[in-house]
């Protein structure tokens, strides 16, 4: 296990004689989950408590996809990165309503956030969502298809890496794939792409290389899965749930795919990645 500190500092209360003394600020552990993209966004949002007030530690979990989340829910960690749909999804599944009737990217994100605030388990929270997007889609060669729609002409295989999330795609779109193609990365996949091996990848947004066009859903049939923080109401003040929230205005799909591609290929660290780019954009 990984543990990485962030110094806190004191938040200005005003006049102690006028408003009394303030509790102290919670102490706060952020989980990251096994992924390049939740080990980033956990880095992120330390960064972003960094003047809140308390001590802000980043404890990497390892195991399976969902372990920040399901830490949140333990009540082991105090905060952790999350995705709008697949969170919508959980729990909604437990509620016994059918996550197929999640609201699409098109028109309707509000909608998503609203019923995601009215599922969420009591004593959690969610914080603003990014625009930053981790979406399984589908992706091509360049040149050739063009429209998610598209895959339902095609016939051959849809290469996936081993691990990978499993997707609504191609029930959403009828895809005609004929099998999948199991293989071990995200670059493995676009080869077989460029080989003809395979006549899409099915990879998320924040994962695939550029060698690979993604298909656009033009037609928003599927749930937007942004980036927010999921945390323990207990867990936060109101200084730092802002704080959280300021991660919001800045991270776009395109810094934190960048930021994912070089960790997962073993270029960067996650740690080094979220300094660079807290750098680059100062939090208010």
């Amino acid at each position: 296990m990984c543990v990485v500190a962030v110094a806190a500092g004191c938040s200005d209360v005003g006049d102690a004689s006028d408003l009394g003394t303030p509790p102290p600020a919670p102490n706060i552990v952020i989980g990251a989950g096994p992924s390049p993209v939740d080990r980033i966004a956990a880095r992120l949002y330390a960064g972003a408590l960094g003047g809140s007030g308390g001590r802000v530690t980043v404890r990497d979990l390892t195991g399976a996809a969902d372990a920040g989340v399901s830490a949140v829910e333990a009540g082991s960690v105090s905060v952790t990165p999350a995705a709008s749909a697949d969170l919508l999804r959980r729990y909604l599944g437990r509620g016994g309503a059918d996550p197929a009737s999640l609201p699409t990217v098109t028109g309707e994100w509000d909608g998503q956030y609203v019923r995601l605030a009215g599922v969420l388990p009591d004593g959690l929270g969610a914080g603003d969502p990014t625009p930053a997007v981790d979406q399984p889609m589908l992706y091509a060669r360049p040149g050739g298809a063009s429209k998610l729609a598209d895959c339902a002409q095609m016939r051959g295989a849809v290469a996936v890496p081993g691990g990978a999330k499993v997707s609504a795609v191609d029930g959403a779109f009828g895809c005609g794939f004929s099998s999948v193609l199991t293989v071990a990365t995200a670059d493995d996949a676009a080869r077989a792409v460029l080989e003809g091996r395979a006549d899409a990848a099915r990879l998320g947004s924040l994962q695939a290389p550029s060698s690979v066009s993604m298909l656009s859903d033009d037609e928003g049939r599927l749930p937007a899965n942004r980036i927010l923080p999921l945390f323990r109401r207990s867990g936060v003040n109101t200084t730092q749930a802002r704080a959280l929230n300021a991660v919001a205005g800045e991270l776009t799909t395109s810094d934190l795919a960048a930021m994912t591609v070089r960790v997962a290929a073993g270029q960067s660290r996650p740690g080094d990645e979220a300094a660079a780019w807290l750098q680059a954009h100062p939090l208010r």
